[in-house]
């Protein structure tokens, strides 16, 4: 019976925890990632405090370290400028611009983009009204298949 519940509780999906900041925009479910802009920059440029360096800094305040120490980057600007010289050579410039702590910052260099730093992401909190969520249906499934097999040995 034992092995049938850890099996349980290793399946069940893990949850990062994520800290819920009260500003200016409204209520928003604050995690991190760790990565590359290149890599995440679909879910780096959807966040609310995207292209508004204000905003980025009124969200880092309020995280301050809660999230980590040093806190995480709360993106707000991003830039790449291609040259080409007559000579055939080819600089690449990339920059971005960020919020942590309280302070703005950055990164200017040709290899911005490919550097590995913790990110700042945001989801809106919604009201649910008082609803209840549904289990997910693999839960279900493994209860049902926990149900029968201690019913078969009894």
């Amino acid at each position: 019976m034992n092995k049938y519940l850890f099996a349980l509780l290793i399946l069940l999906p893990l949850q990062s925890q994520a800290l819920l900041i009260n500003t200016s925009v409204g209520d928003y479910n604050v995690s991190t990632v760790t990565g590359t802009y290149s890599d995440l920059s679909g879910t780096l440029n959807s966040n609310i405090w995207m292209n508004n360096g204000n905003l980025a800094l009124e969200f880092s305040t309020a995280a301050g370290t809660s999230l980590g120490d040093p806190g995480p980057l709360f993106l707000f600007s991003w830039g790449q400028a291609i040259t080409t010289f007559p000579n055939g050579q080819v600089d690449i410039f990339q920059s971005l611009a960020w919020a942590q702590e309280g302070f703005t910052n950055g990164c200017s260099d040709s290899d911005c983009f490919s550097r590995e730093y913790i990110y700042a992401v945001a989801s809106a909190v919604t009201d649910n009204n008082g609803t209840v969520p549904v289990p997910s249906s693999l839960l279900l499934l493994l209860a049902g298949l926990l149900g029968m097999t201690i019913l078969r040995r009894t």
